[in-house]
């Protein structure tokens, strides 16, 4: 009975309207959270013709905004590249500056699909980079988590600084890859990876998250 549900991107195959209602569901499956949830966009959604299948679903939802929940900031994040707002000169970049620089609540957290760092197969694909300059904004401005999706499997990674290191100001990254298509194994080993699982059935699970005005509660729960 979760007071907010974080969807974080792609219903298999193509995100059409049809495996919107068949896989993720109307007022079954995934789809009973549906009240309490916010999206952000995957990459399997624009595989459907101007995201059709997303944007109906989630009832022409922003490709980027914000929520306020437990006295925390929430960012919701395009990281697909689709819609050319990754870059620097981005009107998402310019909105996520302005957001960070005037918002007063003492903890944030941005949502988007595709991680800036990652173990999983995508860090082979070049995604991670496209999200390394928003990752640097996002650090260098004190966000507190980060929690994508996009590789199979979960991964929390030690607090990070704008360039990756290691940093106890940093922000704590998540992927959140575990909602049920399937698992991918890790490509690689990192140290700067705090906790990981890549095998069935440990990895397919949820991540809860207990949020107050100073601080989270987190606990990855598996099937």
């Amino acid at each position: 009975n979760p007071n907010l549900f974080a969807y974080l991107g792609d219903v298999y195959e193509r995100g059409t309207p049809t495996e919107f209602t068949n896989w993720y569901g109307r007022d079954t499956l995934y789809g009973r959270f549906r009240p309490v949830t916010n999206p952000v966009i995957g990459n399997h959604e624009n595989l459907t013709i101007n995201s059709a299948g997303y944007f109906d679903y989630w009832d022409n939802v922003p490709n980027y905004y914000s929520v306020h929940t437990a006295g925390w900031h929430l960012l919701y994040i395009d990281s697909t590249g689709v819609f050319g707002q990754t870059s620097t000169s981005s009107a998402q970049y310019q909105w996520i500056t302005s957001e960070l620089a005037t918002n007063p609540a003492p903890c944030t957290m941005a949502l988007f699909h595709h991680p800036a760092w990652t173990i999983g197969p995508s860090d082979s694909s070049g995604d991670p980079g496209r999200m390394r300059n928003i990752w640097a904004l996002l650090a260098n401005n004190g966000v507190d988590l980060v929690l994508t999706g996009h590789d199979h499997n979960y991964q929390r990674w030690r607090p990070l600084d704008a360039n990756g290191n290691i940093s106890s100001s940093g922000t704590t990254g998540f992927v959140v890859g575990t909602g049920g298509h399937g698992i991918q194994g890790f490509i690689k080993t990192d140290s700067r990876v705090a906790a990981g699982f890549d095998t069935s059935p440990a990895a397919f699970g949820a991540l809860r998250l207990e949020l107050n005005p100073t601080g989270a509660a987190y606990q990855f729960v598996d099937v």
